[in-house]
């Protein structure tokens, strides 16, 4: 009896196998969106292969209908033996393909004229002449993307100063700036004076309480700052956006600003819960829900659901439908920041073919003119200033 029951189970196996080969793979999702992740946008369309993930190293904003990247560019005004170099904030319209400065560095410009006026034989490089080996004096300003939530973009910027008269001074300090007029904002023009008078009440508290906790400590970086402590200052001008689909939050960081280590970084005040005004309703579908269980963010899209799950430096996304359907959308780089649909936004044929161009241009942007990054995790980077590179420090 055993041989029939053999090719009985082998003759169920081969007709249960037919039968799934006649099942067509599920089509793909009638869904497209933009993810922004790392320092670089991702492109995921439906294909008749399946979901389509292309990358590329650009940062798109989205406010008012229309799309826009977001790009920094340097501005050089160096001279044969001083360097002057600082950075200027762009947003350039991806149909109009026209271009507005929302942010320029005005130390490097204002440093660069001293030293004109203090040194009338001093020859200006031109646009790709190379810089002095040994320069007697750099000045060097950058700007770094931290979040964008629809027209409001959160920066931190920081200045490096070096001559032959006095030891090196840095500036570090954060800012909020309104990509649409490029005017820079407050708290309060976000949230209401109300609101913003309780949160810079909270973040001063917090501040204080983090000094405290800095003389007492015993770590030998915490007492090297807490020997500079006069280098630093509460501002409520200085902080950023934060937040996920549940509520915004604002971030204060005391500037600092001095020789030595001071300016290297700002003091956290700690991140404060906001009341959500009217602009944030658009902005609450572009971010996650975080999970405080497991290492994954999620994005509700009618039927749908993104989830990013995190591993190292890498995210893996995966989107979600009815009948427990699943559909691998590929791994990027961590972490993400937002999403954009695309499906949602009704997006006519000429923001697409803007959309298809700004990817296909990125490929060739020269990363030492043209750039821009999320930084909100504070990386060690290294800055490179005459020929001479300088590790940062970790920023605080």
């Amino acid at each position: 009896m055993r041989a029939p029951l053999r090719l009985l189970s082998c003759s169920l196996l081969a007709s249960a196998v037919a039968a799934c080969a006649d099942v067509p793979p599920a089509p793909p999702p009638p869904v497209e969106f933009l993810v922004s992740a790392g320092d670089s946008t991702y492109w995921v369309r439906p294909t008749e292969q399946g979901l389509r993930l292309r990358g590329s190293p650009i940062l798109i904003a989205h406010f008012d209908g229309r799309f826009h990247e977001v790009y920094v560019t340097d501005d050089d005004r160096s001279y044969e033996d001083a360097v002057f170099v600082g950075q200027r904030l762009w947003r350039r319209d991806l149909v109009r393909g026209d271009s507005v400065l929302v942010f320029e560095d005005t130390l490097v410009p204002r440093l660069a004229r001293r030293w004109a006026a203090e040194h009338p034989e001093a020859r200006l490089l031109e646009s790709n002449e190379p810089e002095s080996g040994e320069p007697v004096a750099a000045t060097s300003a950058e700007v770094s993307v931290i979040a964008i939530h629809g027209p409001y973009l959160s920066y931190e910027y920081h200045a490096d100063v070096e001559d032959e008269q006095s030891r090196p001074w840095h500036t570090t300090r954060r800012g909020v700036v309104d990509l649409r007029s490029g005017r820079t904002v407050t708290v309060a023009d976000l949230f209401g004076r109300e609101a913003a008078d309780r949160a810079t009440t909270r973040a001063r508290r917090r501040y204080l309480e983090t000094l405290d906790s800095l003389v007492r400590s015993g770590d030998e970086r915490a007492r090297r700052i807490a020997g500079s402590l006069d280098d630093f200052e509460f501002d409520p001008t200085s902080f950023s956006v934060n937040g996920d689909a549940a509520a915004p939050s604002v971030e204060f960081f005391a500037p600092g600003a001095g020789e030595g280590e001071s300016g290297d970084f700002a003091i956290p005040a700690g991140a404060v819960e906001m009341p959500a005004p009217r602009w944030w309703a658009a902005v609450r579908q572009t971010l996650p829900v975080t999970s405080l269980e497991e290492p994954e963010d999620q994005w509700d899209h009618g039927p749908y659901q993104l989830s990013a799950s995190y591993r190292g430096d890498r995210a893996r996304l995966s989107l979600h439908g009815p009948e427990d359907r699943t559909w691998s959308v590929g791994s990027v780089q961590a972490p993400v920041h937002h999403v954009l649909w695309l499906d949602a936004a009704a997006v006519d044929s000429l923001t697409r073919r803007g959309l298809r161009r700004a990817f296909d241009e990125a490929v060739f942007y020269d990363e030492m003119t043209r750039t821009a990054a999320f930084d909100g995790a504070a990386p060690l980077r290294r800055r490179c200033i005459a020929g001479r590179t300088f590790p940062d420090k970790p920023r605080a």
